[in-house]
């Protein structure tokens, strides 16, 4: 009986015909002109995408080849490199910042080593992968700082890395020479709010076409000073004011803020001289690069107590004991904090607090004080409580969110309403007066609503009392707003990052004439 040769499955056939695949690309790498080392031939091969194309967040080093690298070799001379491949002049920069050896902390330095790796092709990354920040709270973030702004940017640091950028944050000297010396690879510059105008007025700061004279010649700086090579080399539309506060109008004016009298500005001024769009802040202010940040995996790592199971204390948001006494509740709250402590005790309630006493301004009397705690008593602490009361200060801030040590880290997402007060007719008034400090308490807040915020006119003790008693006995469920999820603020930073800023900033100088 004559045999019959077995029939080649499906399967067989594929794994054939990648066996015959996987030959053929060692063959063709085996025949590489010997002049180009294959070490060099395989890092040639990856495309080199133009900034243009980095409007897709998912572009990255790699795919196929335009040409403008392929007869690059990183270990050959610097004058051999094809003038137009971005990927050596990164390289090259990247060698010499090496070289100079700055000082930088452990952390930098390792993102410095990602820099390096990300141009040689050995990890994915943008095609201009570096971000310096230059503000003292964006490095204390990195160190677990507990301010707002530091919480804020700890938190963009760790998302920007997510995205596959390299971000850096420094002060001063080191930021002006890393965005310097590094300029090839500079995809955005991050300042404190006034080094950004410090910044646009210094021509060793931004590129000669960008610079912008200081009106007073003598106290600006001299371009004809200037040494060789001393010129800046970053264009303006990648210098970003990064602030807390905003650029806000004189009569919603934040701290730190009256100094811009002095510069006579308007309602319509900018850290930027593109405009307010350059300016990066945690919160939704008007025509602003609007940048939050994520609460969301924290507040899941963390049990909500059950309602039944807390203590009937309403616990004061106020870190330090100054706030009672500098707030506009003051002059209301001096002669009523007795009759609120007694009215609240004989309804079975008791008020908290954590602020230390300090000279000068005692902590009012009837005042459970909680004195110091670990951090995580602390946050038990948070969670035994039923409501979370606001008396004025601090007037606006990511505390009302996330913030440690202040009470409302975890007020939102572990199911503590707030009672806060307002100053002017509205709790919630439109435009900028939302954050107005003479007008109301964290206005943001203030746009949710009850149940989980609650707001009394600052001056009706017996408002103040019937919203207490309302959120003591009003159960609600754990809230995160939309764009503080991971989604949501991820979307926002996405936005950010791959907006298409070098021509907005065309079509802005097109409109003023050219300038």
């Amino acid at each position: 009986m004559r045999s019959t040769p077995p029939r080649l499955t499906n399967r067989s056939l594929v794994v054939l015909a990648f066996i015959a695949l996987i030959t053929f690309i060692s063959l063709s790498d085996n025949h590489a002109p010997s002049s180009l080392p294959r070490s060099a031939l395989s890092f040639a091969k990856q495309r080199l995408p133009g900034f243009g194309e980095i409007g897709n967040p998912g572009r990255r080093w790699g795919g196929s080849d335009d040409g403008t690298c392929f007869a690059w070799d990183p270990h050959g001379l610097e004058e051999d490199d094809p003038p137009d491949c971005l990927r050596a002049r990164q390289f090259r920069q990247v060698q010499k910042v090496r070289k100079a050896n700055p000082h930088f902390d452990s952390v930098n330095r390792l993102e410095l080593d990602r820099l390096e790796k990300c141009v040689m092709g050995a990890i994915e990354c943008p095609p201009r992968p570096l971000i310096v920040v230059d503000w003292w709270y964006a490095l204390r973030g990195l160190e677990g700082g507990h301010s707002g702004e530091e919480i804020w940017m700890a938190w963009v640091g760790m998302a920007v890395r997510d995205e596959g950028f390299v971000y850096i944050p420094t002060e001063h000297e080191k930021a002006d020479f890393l965005v310097r010396e590094l300029s090839e690879s500079v995809h955005m510059y991050w300042l404190q709010d006034y080094k950004m105008v410090k910044c646009a007025t210094n021509p060793r700061c931004v590129r000669p076409e960008d610079f912008t004279p200081h009106p007073d010649p003598e106290v600006g700086h001299k371009m004809h000073q200037l040494a060789k090579g001393e010129h800046g080399k970053l264009p303006l539309w990648r210098l970003f004011a990064a602030t807390y506060w905003g650029a806000r109008p004189l009569n919603a004016g934040g701290p730190g803020q009256n100094s811009m009298i002095d510069w006579g500005v308007t309602d319509n001024w900018s850290y930027s001289p593109l405009g307010t769009k350059w300016v990066i802040t945690p919160f939704s202010y008007e025509g602003h690069s609007y940048l939050p940040y994520s609460m969301e995996r924290e507040c899941l790592q963390n049990p909500v107590i059950p309602y039944s199971e807390r203590n009937d204390s309403i616990l004061i948001l106020a870190k330090r004991s100054v706030y009672f006494h500098w707030t506009d509740l003051n002059d209301v709250m001096s002669d009523s904090w007795p009759s609120l402590v007694a009215d609240m005790k004989s309804d079975g309630y008791e008020f908290w607090t954590t602020a230390e006493a300090e000279e000068g301004f005692p902590i009012p009397e009837g005042l459970k004080k909680m004195g110091l705690m670990t951090r995580s008593n602390y946050e038990a602490m948070i969670g035994s409580a039923k409501v979370l009361l606001g008396i004025g200060k601090p007037e606006i801030s990511p505390s009302v969110y996330t913030a440690f040590p202040s009470p409302l880290r975890f007020a939102r997402c572990r199911g503590l309403p707030l009672v806060m007060p307002y100053m002017g007719d509205t709790p919630t008034p439109e435009g900028w007066q939302l954050y107005n400090r003479h007008q109301t308490q964290h206005g943001p807040a203030n746009t949710i609503g009850e149940p989980w915020v609650y707001t009394y006119q600052i001056d009706d003790m017996e408002d103040l009392k019937a919203k207490i008693r309302k959120a003591m006995t009003t159960p609600i469920k754990p809230y995160v707003p939309p764009a503080m999820t991971e989604v949501g603020a991820r979307e926002r930073l996405r936005s950010l990052l791959y907006h298409d800023w070098e021509g907005e900033y065309k079509r802005i100088v097109a409109a003023n004439g050219g300038s």
